[in-house]
């Protein structure tokens, strides 16, 4: 959790300053997805605040995007064929759109499309990057040692 923390704040550094790109978006649902827990929901909070502020733009707009995304993306995680890396990316490509033409809309400014193509070829190493990480690092609740 802690590294994932800090992967975030660095993304979000990353995505207000030098990239147009919305890396903590595609993390956060990646997570969600991977592992639909209550946590996905107060860092998607927490990031969309933290980003809102380092952009200037209204308070609670990026927190209220995120929240909401990240509980779809929990919602349609408990479908049975949520496992498939192929339904993923097909939930993932209308949640960018659909949060970039929210924020065309909101703040009346021209949405790129050609960032959302981008953020989903990136998407692919990231998901494999957090599976393995949760996989192999991530201590599960189920696992209880004899003593």
């Amino acid at each position: 959790m802690k590294i994932l923390v800090v992967i975030l704040i660095f993304l979000s550094f990353l995505q207000t300053t030098i990239l147009p790109l919305d890396l903590v978006l595609v993390v956060l649902f990646l997570q969600s997805y991977i592992r639909p827990e209550r946590k996905n929901l107060i860092l998607a909070f927490a990031f969309g605040i933290l980003i809102s502020h380092l952009t200037n733009q209204f308070v609670g707009l990026y927190a209220l995007i995120y929240l909401s995304l990240v509980e779809l993306t929990q919602v349609l995680a408990k479908v049975p064929i949520h496992k498939n890396l192929f339904f993923g990316g097909l939930v993932l490509v209308p949640f960018l759109i659909l949060e970039k033409l929210v924020l065309s809309k909101i703040l009346i400014a021209t949405a790129n499309f050609w960032m959302v193509g981008l953020e989903i070829l990136l998407a692919v190493p990231i998901y494999f990057l957090l599976k393995l990480w949760e996989e192999r690092f991530v201590v599960k609740s189920e696992i209880k040692l004899r003593v």
